[in-house]
């Protein structure tokens, strides 16, 4: 008894600093939890066209360190595609373009609304028209596949994730060879042709 009566206040100090130490550790704990959530992207998925293009002949190009022609496909690329874009808000039914480029590979996607699939696929076609149309003039060539399905895009990061992206890609490089677009059999059974 005399040692806990003599000791009681360094006992007590003890007692609460330990206290204090388990407290700050669940604050701690707490706060990476709430940064968790917050760094947490959340995946909403949206019924979509999705186009995935890949420029022909590129691994050659690099290998063959023509940067010029590198630069003036990347520089068109993204000019043509931004304006592609800017026009398409003007469309109500088709105003969410977005796209990525990586590398040799372009990928588009535009959110379905099934009231006008057929124009928004419409308006798809004739931006990779429009985009082949300007490449070809640098003779660079395109050949890619579109399809629909669920996809996720992240317009910010440049992410995009879901089915569509990867039957477009299939598609891609399972069936096309030549410079062409391939439709998938998908959207022509959900058009109803």
């Amino acid at each position: 008894d005399t040692y806990f009566e003599n000791h009681e206040n360094e006992i007590l100090e003890y007692e609460i600093n330990c206290a204090r130490k388990i407290i700050i550790k669940k604050q701690t704990q707490m706060e990476k939890e709430e940064i968790e959530q917050t760094n947490k992207v959340e995946i909403k998925y949206q019924d979509s066209f999705v186009a995935f293009l890949d420029v022909l002949g590129f691994t050659n190009l690099v290998k063959s360190n023509n940067t010029n022609k590198i630069d003036k496909y990347l520089e068109s690329v993204e000019k043509m595609l931004s304006t592609l874009k800017d026009k398409l808000k003007s469309l109500t039914y088709c105003e969410n373009m977005n796209f990525i480029i990586i590398s040799d590979s372009i990928i588009i996607s535009i959110p379905k609304n099934n009231i006008n699939d057929i124009d928004i696929l419409k308006a798809l076609c004739l931006s990779i028209y429009s985009l082949q149309g300007y490449l070809v003039i640098s003779d660079i060539w395109l050949r890619g596949a579109i399809s629909s399905g669920e996809a996720y895009f992240n317009d910010e990061k440049k992410q995009i994730i879901g089915k569509a992206y990867i039957n477009a890609y299939l598609l891609e490089s399972k069936s096309v060879s030549n410079p062409q677009v391939a439709i998938d059999n998908k959207i022509i059974q959900e058009l109803g042709f």
